[in-house]
Formats: C-alpha cells, sequence, structure tokens
C-alpha cells in the first residue's frame, strides 16, 4: 500500500484537467488551433441555447479528432458524446444512440468497464434510448450506471440524479407509478440535499437544479398520476410536486429578493449594515469566481502550448483510473468482508465470557458455534488476502508514479503552467479569506438576528402557507419549463390544483417569439400585426383547464421560468377571437388577459412570503425621486421612436469598438434625445405630492449627481431613459441605463449606469420604475430574465419593479407610467398591480395595438404602495 496517500490528490488534479481540456485540442505543430476553434464554437452555441444548430460542427471536430488522433483516443471519444449532444438537441435520436454507443465504447477500453467516466457515457446513451421508446434498453444502462456508482463509492449517495430520473421516466412511461416516484424522489433528494459549503458550492448547485428541471417536471407528473388512484393522498402529493418545483426556480433575481428582504427586515441600523456588507461579501466571492474562470479561458484560448500539456495530463489521468478500478473495487469488497470479521469477531469474545466452558447453563452448543464462527473467520481471511491482486496493485502505484512524475513536471515542460498555477492559488487563497470573513460575519449576525436564516434561505412553501399569503381575490400561478415538458401550478385561497403542459423549452420559445414579433413596432414606425389567434391557443396551452379557478381573482401573480418568463401574460386572450373583424377591430374587442384580472411577476414562490413579511418595515421617508432626459448629442426622435434604439445607420452593436469594453463616445452620443421624458418624471412627480426638485434631468442627469443623492429616502424611483442590453453591444458585457456625460468627460462610461453598479446602490425603494427598452432582460444573451438591471435593483433594495420586456416607444411609455401613478393618485390604496391595469385598459379602449401597451411588466409587490404612516 505504500504511496497510497499520494494517490488521490494526483487522481483529482488529472480528473480537473480532463474537464479543463474537454474534448482536447489539436496538437499544435500538426495543426494549429482548429479543433479549440470548434470547441469554441460549440461552447457559444451551447451557451446561446442553440445546441440543435451545433451538429455539423461537433461533426467536423470528431472527424479531426480521429484524424489525429485515432478512433480509440480520449479526444474521439469526447468529440463522440459531443457528437451525441448535438443530435440529441437536433431531435435524432438515432444518431445520438450511434454516437454515445462509440463513446461508451472507447471508454471503456480506455478507463476500464466500471469507471465514472464510463458511468457518465451510460447515462447519455440511456436518455438516448429513451427518447426513441426503447425502455427496455435504457433501463439497463441506467441500472449499470447506479451498479457503478455503488461499486465505486459503496452507496448511493453519489449516484447522479440523472441516473434515479431516467430510471423514474422509464417507470411512468410503463405505468409503474409507485416505482417512478421513488425513482424521482431519489434524484430530487440527490439535487436538493447537498450543502453548499462555500459561496461557489452555491452556484454549482443553482446550475444542476436548471440543468436538471426534468427530474422535478417528472415527480410532478408522477404524483399527478397516483392522485387519480383510489385512496391517493391528493393534497400531499400537491405539496410533494409544489415543494420539488420551487426548488428549481434558483435565478438570480428571487437570490437578490431574498437577500433584500432580509436586509431592510432588519431596517437601516448596524444589524442592517452587517446584513449588507453579508451580501456584498456574496458578491465580490461570486464576482471573483467569474473572474478566474474568464482568466482560465483566456488562458487556454492563448496558449496552445498548455492545452496540448493540460490535454496529455487528461489521458494520464484516464490510464490511472482504469489501473485504479480493481483496487477500488478490491476495497469495496474489502469493506464488507471487514465488517463482517469485526462481527464475528465480537461475537467469539461475548462467547469466551458467557461460555468457558460448554458444561456451563445454556452452553452446550457453543463449542459447535464456536468452530462454524472460525471457520468463517478463517475463509474471510483467505478472501482478505486475494481481495487485491498483487500485480493489480504493483499497477496502480506505477501508473500514480508516473503520473506525480508527469505533474511534477509540468511546471517547466509546460509554458505558462507555473504561471496559471500561482495566480490560481492566489486567487483561491483570497477567496478562502473571504469566506472564512463571510462566515464569522454570518454567525454574529444569525446571533442577534436569528429569523436571518429563514429570510435569506426561505424554505419551499407548502399549498396552506401559500393560500394563507393570498388575499381573498387574488391567485398565484407557478410555470415550471423543462425541455421536455412543463407543469403549471394554479393556488387561490379556495383551491389549488397542478397538470402538465405538453411543451417544453423549444416549443414554449417559438411560440413567445412568434408573439413578440407582433408586438415591437416595425421599422416605420407602423404598428405590427399581432396573432390574437395565437394568443388565444397559448392561453389555453397554459392556463385553459385552470380558467374556472381564476375566474374570481383580481390579481394574478405569476411565476414563471424558462421562456416564459419573457413572456408579457397581459396580451394572452381568454376567449377565441371573433371572426370577420379588420386588425384594429379584433385588437379593441381582443379578450386580453389584462381585462379579467390585474397581473404582476414574482422571481419565486417564496418572494410573496418574503415581500409579504417585509409589508410596510423601514418605509421611506420621501414620496418620489426620478431621473431621466439624459444630454444626448443624436436628431431628435419621431414622435414613435424607442427608448434604447440608435439613429438607423448606428447599430447599438457599433457603440462598442473591438470587444474590448471601450465605449466610442461619438457614437453613443449619437442616441436621440427624450425630452418628453422630463415631462414623464415631472407627471409622476406631481401625482405623487412630490416637487419639481426631486427629478433632475437634462445635462445635470449624470451618473456623479446620482449617486450623490441619498436614494435610500424615496420610496418611489423612476429612470426614464434609454436602456442597454447586454449581448446587443460587442463590448458591454452587462445592461445599462444612459445618462448625461459629464462635464470635461471623454469616456462614455461615464454615462452608463451598469447593472453591477446598480447592485453596489441602498435602496429602500417601495417601487422602482424603469420606463426604458429592455429593462427585464438578462445580464447576457441567453441568460434568465430578470437577471440583470431588474435582478439588480432588487438586490440593492426595492419591493417592486416596472420593466420591459422589448424596446418601448417612448410616447406610450410616457402616457402609460403617467396614467399608472393619476390612478394611484386618485385612489392610493389601489394596488399597483389594478393601477397599472387601468392604465392599460384606457390605451386598449383607445384603440392602441399591444406594442404601445404592453410592454411593461410589475415585478415584485404587486400591492398598494407604502406610505409613510402606513
Amino acid at each position: 500500500m505504500k504511496g497510497l496517500g499520494s494517490i488521490f490528490p494526483v487522481l483529482a488534479s488529472v480528473l480537473v484537467a480532463l474537464l479543463a481540456a474537454g474534448g482536447g485540442p489539436a496538437r499544435a505543430a500538426e495543426q494549429p488551433d482548429k479543433l479549440w476553434q470548434l470547441q469554441e464554437e460549440l461552447f457559444r452555441l451551447h451557451e446561446a441555447g442553440s445546441d440543435g444548430q451545433a451538429l455539423p460542427v461537433a461533426k467536423q471536430a470528431l472527424a479531426l479528432a480521429v484524424q489525429k488522433f485515432g478512433p480509440d483516443s480520449l479526444q474521439a471519444s469526447n468529440q463522440s458524446c459531443g457528437v451525441g449532444t448535438a443530435a440529441e438537441a437536433a431531435g435524432d435520436f438515432a444518431e445520438a444512440t450511434r454516437q454515445y454507443t462509440e463513446c461508451l465504447r472507447v471508454r471503456e477500453i480506455l478507463s476500464g468497464r466500471d469507471s465514472q467516466l464510463v458511468a457518465a457515457a451510460l447515462e447519455y446513451l440511456g436518455h438516448a434510448l429513451f427518447k426513441q421508446g426503447r425502455f427496455a434498453e435504457a433501463e439497463a444502462r441506467y441500472s449499470r450506471e447506479i451498479q457503478i456508482y455503488s461499486d465505486l463509492f459503496g452507496d448511493e449517495e453519489n449516484v447522479p440524479p440523472g441516473a434515479h430520473s431516467g430510471l423514474g421516466a422509464v417507470k411512468l412511461a410503463r405505468g409503474d407509478y409507485g416505482a417512478a416516484l421513488a425513482n424521482y424522489r431519489k434524484a430530487v433528494h440527490r439535487l436538493t440535499s447537498r450543502s453548499a459549503e462555500r459561496v461557489t458550492d452555491r452556484s454549482f448547485i443553482d446550475s444542476q437544479l436548471k440543468e436538471h428541471r426534468d427530474t422535478f417536471i417528472g415527480l410532478g407528473r408522477t404524483a399527478a398520476a397516483l392522485r387519480l388512484k383510489p385512496g391517493a393522498d391528493e393534497r400531499r402529493l400537491m405539496d410533494e410536486s409544489f415543494a420539488a418545483g420551487q426548488r428549481a426556480w434558483a435565478t438570480s433575481a428571487a437570490s437578490a429578493l431574498v437577500k433584500m428582504t432580509a436586509r431592510l427586515k432588519a431596517s437601516d441600523t448596524e444589524l442592517g449594515r452587517s446584513i449588507r456588507h453579508l451580501d456584498e461579501l456574496n458578491e465580490r466571492i461570486q464576482a471573483l469566481s467569474q473572474q478566474n474562470m474568464d482568466a482560465g479561458i483566456a488562458e487556454f484560448k492563448n496558449n496552445p502550448a498548455l492545452r496540448q500539456g493540460m490535454e496529455a495530463m487528461s489521458v494520464a489521468g484516464v490510464a490511472l483510473m482504469k489501473d485504479m478500478a480493481p483496487f477500488i473495487k478490491g476495497q469495496r469488497e474489502l469493506a464488507g468482508v471487514t465488517k463482517r470479521q469485526q462481527e464475528l469477531t465480537s461475537r467469539l469474545n461475548g462467547l469466551a465470557k458467557r461460555c468457558p466452558t460448554a458444561s456451563g447453563p445454556g452452553c452446550a452448543a457453543s463449542d459447535r458455534e464456536r468452530i462454524a464462527i472460525k471457520k468463517e473467520l478463517s475463509e474471510l481471511s483467505t478472501k482478505t488476502s486475494h481481495a487485491m491482486k498483487e500485480q493489480d496493485l504493483d499497477r496502480m502505484q506505477e501508473s500514480a508514479r508516473l503520473a506525480l512524475e508527469q505533474l511534477a513536471a509540468a511546471d517547466k515542460t509546460i509554458p505558462g503552467f507555473a504561471d496559471a498555477g500561482k495566480v490560481m492559488k492566489s486567487s483561491d487563497d483570497e477567496s478562502r479569506r473571504l469566506e472564512r470573513e463571510l462566515n464569522a460575519a454570518r454567525e454574529a449576525v444569525v446571533k442577534r438576528f436569528p429569523e436571518y436564516l429563514s429570510l435569506s434561505d426561505p424554505a419551499p412553501l407548502t399549498v396552506a402557507e401559500t393560500q394563507r399569503l393570498l388575499k381573498e381575490d387574488e391567485a398565484l400561478v407557478a410555470i415550471l419549463t423543462a425541455p421536455e415538458s412543463s407543469m403549471v401550478w394554479v393556488v387561490t385561497p379556495a383551491g389549488a390544483d397542478w397538470a402538465e403542459i405538453g411543451a417544453g423549452d423549444a416549443a414554449l420559445a417559438a411560440e413567445v417569439k412568434a408573439l413578440r414579433a407582433g408586438l415591437v413596432p416595425s421599422a416605420d414606425g407602423r404598428p405590427a400585426a399581432f396573432d390574437t389567434h395565437r394568443a388565444h391557443a397559448l392561453y389555453k396551452l397554459l392556463l385553459g383547464r385552470f380558467d374556472p379557478m381564476l375566474g374570481g381573482a383580481r390579481h394574478i401573480m405569476f411565476v414563471p421560468t424558462g421562456p416564459v418568463s419573457s413572456l408579457p401574460f397581459q396580451v394572452l386572450v381568454t376567449e377565441p377571437p371573433q371572426a370577420g373583424l379588420s386588425q384594429a377591430e379584433a385588437l379593441k374587442e381582443a379578450q386580453w388577459l389584462i381585462r379579467k384580472a390585474a397581473l404582476s411577476v414574482l422571481p419565486s414562490v417564496q418572494s410573496l412570503s418574503s415581500l409579504r413579511k417585509l409589508a410596510a418595515s423601514g418605509v421611506a421617508v420621501k414620496p418620489y425621486f426620478g431621473i431621466g432626459d439624459p444630454a444626448l448629442g443624436g436628431p431628435a426622435a419621431a414622435p414613435d421612436s424607442a427608448r434604447g434604439a440608435a439613429k438607423p445607420a448606428v447599430t447599438l452593436a457599433a457603440l462598442y469598438r473591438g470587444g474590448g469594453g471601450a465605449a466610442d463616445l461619438p457614437l453613443l452620443q449619437t442616441l436621440s434625445p427624450l425630452p418628453e421624458t422630463a415631462g414623464e418624471l415631472r407627471r409622476v412627480a406631481h401625482s405623487l405630492g412630490a416637487s419639481d426638485d426631486s427629478i433632475i434631468v437634462g445635462q445635470a442627469a449624470t451618473k456623479n449627481r446620482l449617486m450623490a443623492v441619498p436614494l435610500q429616502d424615496y420610496r418611489v424611483l423612476h429612470f426614464a431613459t434609454h436602456g442597454l442590453v447586454a449581448g446587443e453591444l460587442s463590448g458591454l458585457r452587462e445592461p445599462a441605463l444612459v445618462l448625461s456625460l459629464p462635464p470635461h468627460s471623454a469616456k462614455a462610461e461615464d454615462a452608463l449606469l451598469t447593472a453591477s453598479e446598480v447592485a453596489t446602490m441602498q435602496l429602500n425603494a417601495d417601487w422602482t420604475v424603469l420606463s426604458a427598452c429592455n429593462t427585464a432582460a438578462g445580464d447576457k444573451a441567453g441568460a434568465d430574465a430578470l437577471s440583470g438591471l431588474a435582478r439588480a435593483f432588487l438586490f440593492a433594495g426595492t419591493r417592486a419593479l416596472l420593466v420591459s420586456h422589448w424596446a418601448v416607444d417612448s410616447e406610450s411609455a410616457v402616457s402609460l407610467t403617467a396614467r399608472t401613478f393619476s390612478f394611484l393618485a386618485k385612489s392610493p390604496q389601489m394596488r399597483r398591480a389594478e393601477a397599472f391595469q387601468r392604465a392599460m385598459l384606457t390605451m386598449i379602449e383607445e384603440g392602441q395595438p399591444p406594442a404601445n401597451w404592453a410592454p411593461f411588466v410589475i415585478v415584485g409587490e404587486g400591492g398598494p404602495i407604502v406610505r409613510k404612516g402606513g
């Protein structure tokens, strides 16, 4: 066993290298960077949610890997799995099966039949077989995967959730609901029981939850099927599926809201500032982790020799994995033998004390028992001596020695390896220092404020708890989408129900995209043609079966995920459109959902509890602050222009040059001025009883001036300007609001209020109005809605937001916000969601198209604006 202590650190190192190298780049001397470039393209497509378009690129990468490394190489195996993933995303499950089978074949050669690499390939293959209805074959692959992990780790606790979820899907398809539920429960337990000892662990866990949304959907489907069985406990099954669904709502906006809740609940005190410090430490640790990841990717991108060296280490890691397999298997077998030896020895010792001789009372059979025990102990001893063959141990130790030498030599033989290691260690040391500071600060906060833990990490709500939080005329609709199918839960004070939707992410994304195409004005400013028939079909799909339950609701709160998180629910049509009407008549007569109820959006089900607990605690003193109408040098905009669009000759992508993040000041200044926003701000200020000095407009509307304002003193904050979206700009990595450039500044960044800057603000706002384009958009292309500016304002300390889903018509934005606050001024106790509903209804009655009245949504607390004194 000599040298065993050093084996596992080496194994960990080479496996990290394996993950980092991915499919492995081509050798620089033979084919400079070609395979790496293809890998980068595949990664880009994956990040953009375009895996279905990746198949030709993946096949090209596979052909290159086979050509350069051979068909039985680790690189070829990984690329085969990559082609399988792309084929699966494209719906070609037969091709996916062929590629996964080939991937599995090579991995069995390279790493042995019982390795984790083989187990991963088995899971991929199981999924592809299941989607072809080959249930028995899929079940065999999942079962073998579970056996491999059980042999490696001694129990099922380390089995990936996908294996149990896959078995659950097979059992559900066969109608074995009891077995399906048992497997889905194991998968959900595996996903939700992991402890996040470090902040970066939490990010990984959240990504796993999102990746396995189908598991939570599967549990919900199974529970829905079981409730129809005689004697089923329907309420318990619904609570279980409802709680599981909530676990899958791991969004950055939901996290920001609960952190804000905990902070504001403690108010602006020393304790509140301590909680703020906790939140800031969390943010710093996550930012450091992202910075390290970006640096690592950049190093790989720019250093072919490093990629080649890491690739070689990956191959060595797989070889070590194969050589360790007999040892690991022997150790697992030995563990059971050792336990039995201990049990028998204990029995033998007890027998010696109780019956020194066979002549004692009750000891007549003691000699026979002693003989039997000693015989079994002898057999076990023989088994122990053969549990690990000497040649297997020698081979494993030799592989470990070679891997150690390779790792030790990397500092000298791989350019950049030593420097990268030093940077990673320094960064990790800093991260661990911040973690220690965070843990100590959290302990101090919890000691003084025990409620902090439940506020900052709320448990899923039961149906009964949700019902108690709802007012008599309210309803909550939670929608969890996943690649294969989706689930909807509806809760009202009087009842609850849930059901599967026969559409997954891709189908719902297509429907939302088609609807939104009719909500963006055409290039010449004319209203787009909106398809009311499609809007009704989507309503029937999402909410049709729940229509009777929602009939009495005057306020519906949606908790959406995936594609439907970018859907303005007010444009859904509840009744079949009338035939024979013109487009204008059809839009005016359509039975929009907004006619039936006021609507708002929550980032998670638990945020309903968080916001209702906050109530009026720590309400700000002053009624209103607004900023807008920045000084911009572009041509005067047409009355129907959008906030966020530059003049036609200048695209948003052109605002940033070279992808380096340096804004081009002249181009930024070509954005059209928005003089109407000054009037918008004044009208809202007057409706809330605030004076003109509560707004900043024109040249004075700079970022420096804004940051000098004690924003935590204001209940309503209002930003009326251009909004820029990450992903539209080649250099801007996050969304931003445009303000005036300070005097004597030549840096366009000085005119951009970014999401990360918003997150550093200290707010105590009951409502923040972002009257700008795309303020509900994500923080990068392909990201979740509400993860950008909306998330930042929630984190900073606002209970509710008014944000937009697309480029808004400027005059319509003025009209919508001003009318909303006018209704609130007349009826101070009116829900803000209801005031917003009435503003939209007046515009509908005027014959305005949905492109004018539908882009905004209320996120967060949709109840009345909190006023001083309650």
